[in-house]
């Protein structure tokens, strides 16, 4: 049996509402590359499998003509499936396979389909398909390993230049922003209270009265954990003292510690607000990465 082009297994969503079909694939890449392969057979048990995976998947590969839930008439909804999980794992790439005369290329298009093709004649096809889906997401994803990068340099830049605090915070918001979040909004510790002192993408920066760090329960975990964490829409235990997610009409924000010499001398809050891009195990990453000097 040929092997995959991938280097290494990967997460696959086969979506798929004939039982046989679905098992012949299943067989077919767990035999040829180890991938690890899941499936369902509707819209809707789909989903599921998405919302409950423990990692995102890295393809799924999905039939245009689908039921909504099993035991109703298919549907084009295939396309429009892969829409929603796109936005829920945006490193997810779509394989759209199309019955002949029902073809919808453009509308693929614009939901971000990697590919959008008719039922391959061979398994050996398929696997084609697979294997281009995972060597673009590898390109994607050393591309946004790059921007990192590049992002890392020009703070740290500004960091080691003459430049006045006011300029260097200015830099990191700005910085954290262009890797690809929304808004940005930086706070520092001066004696014991917290101090907003820079913004980026479009918040108001007022006059505010500064918040004692010792009232702030989201600064106290970062000083305990020196890590960002993630605070979903409902979780208001741990709002610091620029609200929550809740009043400022979010789905999800970070908090990140900002690490000087070894102590937390300040934080930042992340948000997509405007995009609702779903926030990432990797955003995380990055970002912990860029405030850590």
């Amino acid at each position: 049996m040929p092997q995959s082009l991938s280097l290494s297994p990967a997460r696959i969503l086969i979506v798929e509402d004939q039982e046989r079909q679905r098992e012949l694939w299943v067989s077919f890449f767990r035999d040829r590359s180890c991938h690890i392969v899941e499936v369902a057979g509707d819209a809707d048990e789909a989903w599921q499998r998405v919302t409950q995976a423990s990692e995102p998947y890295d393809i799924a590969l999905i039939e245009d003509l689908i039921a909504a839930k099993s035991g109703e008439i298919p549907q084009l909804m295939g396309v429009e499936l892969f829409k929603k999980i796109k936005s829920r794992s945006p490193s997810t790439e779509g394989i759209i396979l199309a019955t002949r005369g029902w073809e919808r290329p453009s509308v693929a298009f614009h939901s971000r389909v990697f590919c959008y093709r008719e039922y391959p004649s061979s398994e050996t096809e398929l696997a084609l398909y697979v294997d281009q889906a995972l060597e673009h997401q590898k390109l994607q994803s050393s591309a946004r390993e790059s921007k990192v990068l590049e992002q890392l340099m020009v703070t740290r830049t500004a960091l080691l230049g003459k430049r006045n605090l006011q300029e260097v915070l200015d830099c990191i918001v700005r910085g954290v922003r262009d890797l690809g979040f929304d808004r940005a909004r930086l706070f520092l510790k001066d004696g014991q209270t917290l101090i907003r002192k820079a913004e980026a993408g479009g918040i108001e920066l007022l006059d505010e009265k500064p918040q004692l760090a010792t009232d702030d329960p989201s600064f106290l975990l970062l000083c305990k954990t020196f890590r960002p964490y993630l605070l979903k829409r409902g979780e208001n235990c741990l709002a610091s003292s620029d609200g929550s997610p809740d009043q400022e009409g979010e789905a999800e924000r970070i908090y990140a510690p900002l690490i000087w010499g070894g102590e937390v001398i300040g934080n930042l809050s992340v948000d997509n607000k405007y995009s609702r891009r779903p926030i990432a195990e990797t955003d995380m990453n990055h970002l912990g990465s860029h405030l850590t000097r």
